[in-house]
């Protein structure tokens, strides 16, 4: 995909295919980053909590927005709110998470970009306080296998190495390298 704004341009592929056109466009490109591209086909039976997963409501999302404004290395931009609250009022999204006793959001994952054959997954995040306990391993576990069991594919992003292994735990396979300039 590409898309230009005031001569800066905004570039995203497989990174192998993006770095043949990279030395054409120079200067002009947007910032780079190159994450990993992976997908999850089978189901997966990793239950490894106990708190119960709620499915989101829009009445949630700014509880949802709470925690990832909460986590120093989630990026959000300024239109992620209204972006989340969209996709779950339009059912072009859904979010899933966990709360504490205290009715706290602690771990949360959404989807993009949903169609009826296809889910992204995005923004999977655990508060500081709760993360190495299992939560986002048995949330996405439970969330896949509703998306698998629509007939949906499940693919997603990602850049840290910590939640690399926990996909690759679960059940993702890497596909590639994507690069996006934007």
């Amino acid at each position: 995909m590409l898309t230009s704004t005031d001569s800066i341009i905004k570039l995203s592929g497989k990174a192998n295919i993006v770095a043949k056109l990279e030395d054409k466009l120079g200067g002009r490109l947007a910032s780079k980053n190159v994450q990993f591209f992976a997908e999850c086909t089978n189901s997966v039976k990793m239950k490894t909590n106990t708190l119960p997963i709620k499915q989101a409501t829009t009445a949630d999302v700014d509880r949802i927005m709470d925690l990832r404004y909460g986590i120093s290395e989630f990026k959000q931009s300024k239109n992620s709110r209204d972006m989340l609250y969209k996709a779950i009022a339009t059912n072009t999204g859904r979010s899933f998470y966990l709360e504490n006793n205290f009715g706290e959001i602690v771990c949360s994952a959404s989807t993009t970009a949903e169609t009826s054959d296809s889910a992204m997954i995005v923004a999977v995040c655990t508060h500081k306080d709760y993360r190495g306990k299992g939560y986002a391993t048995g949330l996405l576990s439970e969330m896949i296998n509703i998306l698998l069991q629509e007939k949906q594919s499940v693919c997603l992003f990602y850049d840290n190495p910590d939640a690399g292994r926990i996909y690759t735990k679960i059940g993702f396979n890497e596909i590639g390298l994507w690069a996006m300039h934007r």
